[in-house]
């Protein structure tokens, strides 16, 4: 069970980032399971919101350390806690949503060519010292804003998908 105060932090995070007001009203254990292993696991927290101008739920968690929080609206297709976890997860749902894994391997494969490409350019052009320890975190800087972007084109092709469906 949520502490109030882990409740209150989530909950003014909602209002902040979703510009309207939010009241909590439950909380629900999710295990996300993808080819037998275990993606997730943990308490997603509901809230219904008040003032937004298309969602009426908004569905909330934290997850690393330090502690980040994840808010999702209840927008088609997350209708659940399990669908919002799902849809964040990348995992693939009921109508075959989520990255393929070929095309996973292929953009783990060009990040980390570039990635890699960037410390082996410091090192051919004779960069040394903190010169090259900067290359080196931008590299690294370059690959979490590359998977963040992931994370954004996942969630743009399940939108245009679910746009395209027939009724």
């Amino acid at each position: 069970m949520a502490s109030k105060e882990y409740i209150e932090r989530l909950q003014m995070t909602v209002e902040h980032l979703h510009g309207c007001s939010a009241v909590h009203v439950a909380s629900a254990h999710v295990k996300e399971v993808w080819r037998g292993e275990t993606v997730w696991e943990g308490e997603v927290e509901a809230f219904d919101l008040t003032g937004h101008p298309k969602a009426r739920r908004c569905y909330g968690w934290s997850y690393g350390d330090p502690e980040e929080f994840i808010t999702i609206l209840e927008l088609p297709p997350v209708d659940s806690p399990q669908a919002a976890v799902r849809g964040w997860c990348g995992v693939p749902g009921q109508e075959g949503q989520g990255v393929s894994t070929g095309l996973m391997r292929v953009l783990v494969a060009i990040n980390l060519a570039m990635a890699g490409w960037l410390i082996v350019d410091q090192m051919l052009n004779g960069v040394t010292g903190v010169d090259f320890l900067w290359g080196v975190l931008l590299a690294v800087l370059f690959t979490a804003a590359y998977w963040g972007a992931i994370g954004s084109l996942v969630l743009a092709a399940r939108a245009i998908r679910w746009l395209m469906k027939p009724n």
